[in-house]
């Protein structure tokens, strides 16, 4: 596996080239830990007539079904038997997915990851900020009750509307609790850059890896290229013989 560092001032810097290898026992134990660690917890809780034979409890936590009662078929449907299912589901982040992606060798994952845990402040995870999502829905609470005592919002919609964002809130609230035990990822760069090792490789100057761009035509079709470049590989090969 390889990966592409650049090195300098985009005027005069260089592109290096490492080979990757790494600890793949410590970086699978890294991403377990990180599956209940650094996942956001989303609690699920729903009726049903079917219960899972099997789940996923890398995904799936805290699962419980109860029998509450029958759900009664229609003409020559059968009666089914009616179930409360409750669980908390593990929703992975990114530097999970990318290590599972380097553990099955995908050279796309390795270099997503170490840009990631090398150059955090350039290639931070999108991750929804629950606590701003709170402070929008209270102000969003305080605009409906203005408008209502104003007079520019009917009482009945005003109380409507307050309702349903008094349940937004509250479910807001309940998911940031859930996750107030939860680490963020950053949390494991450290550990997850000691389990590679860098070979250096080739480097080439930024000049000359812009001059084989325009060489190739890379802006004008970069499907196209690729093919030019094996192509001229295999007459280069041909000569040789």
């Amino acid at each position: 596996m390889v990966y592409y560092q650049f090195i300098g001032l985009k005027e005069g810097g260089y592109i290096q080239k490492y080979y990757i290898t790494f600890n793949r026992e410590r970086l699978e134990k890294i991403k377990n830990e990180m599956i209940f660690s650094c996942s956001e917890i989303r609690h699920r809780k729903y009726k049903t007539t079917t219960k899972p034979n099997y789940y996923d409890t890398t995904k799936i936590i805290n699962y419980s079904d109860t029998k509450i009662g029958i759900r009664y078929g229609k003409g020559y449907n059968p009666d089914l038997d009616e179930y409360l299912v409750e669980y908390d589901e593990l929703v992975h982040p990114l530097v999970v997915n990318l290590i599972e992606g380097v553990l099955n060798n995908d050279n796309d994952s390795l270099e997503r990851l170490l840009d990631i845990v090398y150059i955090p402040r350039k290639n931070k995870e999108d991750k929804k900020n629950y606590y701003i999502e709170l402070k929008k829905a209270e102000e969003e609470r305080k605009e409906v009750e203005t408008a209502t005592k104003k007079g520019m919002m009917s009482l009945e919609l005003g109380l409507n509307k307050l309702n349903l964002i008094k349940e937004k809130i509250e479910d807001i609230n309940k998911h940031i609790e859930l996750n107030r035990s939860q680490k963020s990822s950053s949390y494991y760069y450290q550990v997850i850059r000691e389990c590679f090792d860098f070979g250096i490789g080739e480097m080439i100057s930024t000049k000359e890896f812009e001059k084989m761009i325009d060489f190739f035509g890379y802006e004008d079709n970069e499907e196209l290229v690729g093919k030019r470049i094996t192509k001229i590989r295999s007459i280069i090969k041909k000569n040789d013989k």
